[in-house]
């Protein structure tokens, strides 16, 4: 099984396209880095990923979940942490 499985992810931001098409597969139990300058879509791919940003088009499973639909079922195994301390923008102060 794959731990994330990206198909054609795309999302812009008015007219910057952040991610053009990406396809992606990483295979459980393996380790990959996402490295690039400033503004070249690392922070939006993951934000993706743990499903706070919806993509403009494409397939994004991790641990074989829709991050937007599952997005609980995924926090459950994975930590998150922004460049600029954050709460999830769904998690309420009873959640914490």
């Amino acid at each position: 099984m794959n731990a994330i499985e990206i198909k054609n992810l795309s999302k812009s931001y008015g007219n910057i396209q952040a991610l053009n098409g990406i396809d992606l597969e990483v295979p459980e139990g393996s380790i990959y880095g996402l490295i690039g300058p400033n503004g070249c879509g690392k922070t939006t791919l993951i934000k993706t990923l743990v499903g706070t940003l919806k993509p403009d088009t494409g397939e994004i499973k991790v641990l074989g979940v829709n991050p937007l639909a599952g997005r609980w079922k995924i926090r459950k195994h994975i930590g998150y942490m922004p460049q600029s301390p954050a709460i999830y923008d769904d998690l309420s102060a009873r959640d914490v």
